[in-house]
């Protein structure tokens, strides 16, 4: 097993997950993007459908 020190170099660190890519959901990662920040939307169903 990995020591938390060796995973950090593997690891994906993101600023924000945005759940539901509604048209909220859309409007914040808009705005995450333009701020500079990693971040994911996460969607189980069509985006931009609600």
């Amino acid at each position: 097993m990995k020591s938390p020190q060796q995973m950090d170099d593997s690891v994906d660190v993101l600023d924000a997950v945005v759940i539901g890519a509604g048209w909220a959901g859309l409007g914040v990662s808009y705005w995450l993007a333009r701020r500079g920040l990693r971040h994911r939307v996460l969607e189980r169903g069509r985006i931009g459908e609600t």
